[in-house]
C-alpha cells in the first residue's frame, strides 16, 4: 500500500471587477480586506489551492453557505449585474485529506446614486491675468463615476472634475460644471473674477528743487536731481559776476587815461 506525507496547500484569491479589468489592473485580496464594485458591474475572484499533497479541493462558501461547484486546485467566483443582495462575506476553502487552509473576502456593493454637483471653486480666485488657476468640480459621489463637462459662455473648456488654465481678461465670468451618469445629471455655477497684473516696475522719481543762500545774500534755487552739473542759477550769477568785472574793468582803464591822457587811450 503506497503512502504519502499530507502537504497542507496554500490559498492565494485575486479579484477584478468591469472597471478593474477595462484598466488591466488585478486586485489580490489579503484576509479580510475588503473589494468593493459598483451596482451593476461584474466582479469575478479566482481562489487558487496550492502545493498540497495530496492536490487540494477549493470550494467557494458565501456567508459559510457553499456557493458553486468544488474544484481542483482553482475555483473561480462570478458575480454579473451584482445588487446589494451580493454584499457580504466570501470564503475560499482548499483541503488537502484533512489539511484545511482558507482564506476569507468581504465583498461591498456600491449602490447606484445620481450625481450631486454643490459647487465650483477656483483656486486663486481672484486671478491675475497671465497667470494659471484651477478649476474644481465639487460633486458629492455619483455611482457609477459621472462624467464632467465645464462650460464658460456656451463653450467647453474642461472635461475632468479638476483642470486649470492660463487666465486671459475674457476668462472672466461665469462657469458651469455639469456631471453625468446613466441615473441623471446635476450641475451648479460660480463666478472667476480676473484682475491686471500687478507692476513689478518702480515709478520715475521726481525732483524737489530747493533754496540755497549765496554769500551775496540773493537766494537761488537748485534742481535736487542727484546730478553733478551747474544749476540754472549757479550759472546767472557767474555771468553776472563776470559782466560785473568787465565794466568795473572798463572804468578803471578809462579813469587811468584820463588821469595820464596815455597814448594807450587814443
Amino acid at each position: 500500500m503506497a503512502s504519502y506525507i499530507s502537504v497542507k496547500p496554500s490559498v492565494t484569491i485575486n479579484c477584478r471587477s468591469s472597471v478593474t479589468v477595462d484598466e488591466g489592473k488585478d486586485f489580490t485580496v489579503d484576509e479580510g480586506e475588503d473589494f468593493t464594485v459598483d451596482e451593476g458591474e461584474d466582479f469575478t475572484c479566482v481562489c487558487r489551492g496550492e502545493n498540497g499533497n495530496p492536490p487540494a479541493d477549493v470550494t467557494w462558501y458565501k456567508d459559510n453557505v457553499q456557493t458553486g461547484t468544488r474544484e481542483k486546485e482553482e475555483q473561480t467566483l462570478t458575480r454579473s449585474n451584482v445588487n446589494v443582495t451580493d454584499d457580504g462575506t466570501y470564503k475560499c476553502k482548499a483541503q488537502s485529506h484533512t489539511l484545511t487552509e482558507e482564506k476569507s473576502i468581504v465583498i461591498k456593493v456600491r449602490p447606484n446614486a445620481k450625481p450631486n454637483v454643490t459647487g465650483i471653486t477656483f483656486e486663486p480666485n481672484p486671478v491675475e491675468v497671465g497667470k494659471t488657476v484651477t478649476i474644481t468640480c465639487v460633486e458629492s459621489e455619483g455611482v457609477p463615476e459621472p462624467s464632467y463637462i465645464t462650460s464658460h459662455n456656451g463653450e467647453v473648456v474642461g472635461s475632468k472634475k479638476m483642470f486649470t488654465i492660463s487666465v486671459k481678461r475674457s476668462d472672466q465670468g461665469p462657469y458651469t460644471c455639469v456631471a453625468q451618469n446613466k441615473l441623471g445629471s446635476h450641475s451648479a455655477t460660480a463666478n472667476l473674477t480676473v484682475v491686471e497684473q500687478r507692476s513689478t516696475t518702480k515709478p520715475p522719481s521726481t525732483s524737489t528743487p530747493t533754496s540755497k543762500k549765496q554769500g551775496n545774500g540773493e537766494d537761488t534755487t537748485t534742481d535736487d536731481d542727484g546730478g553733478g552739473g551747474l544749476s540754472v542759477g549757479a550759472i546767472v550769477g557767474i555771468v553776472i559776476g563776470v559782466l560785473v568785472l568787465l565794466i568795473i574793468i572798463i572804468i578803471v582803464v578809462v579813469w587811468r587815461c584820463k588821469l595820464k591822457e596815455s597814448k594807450f587811450c587814443r
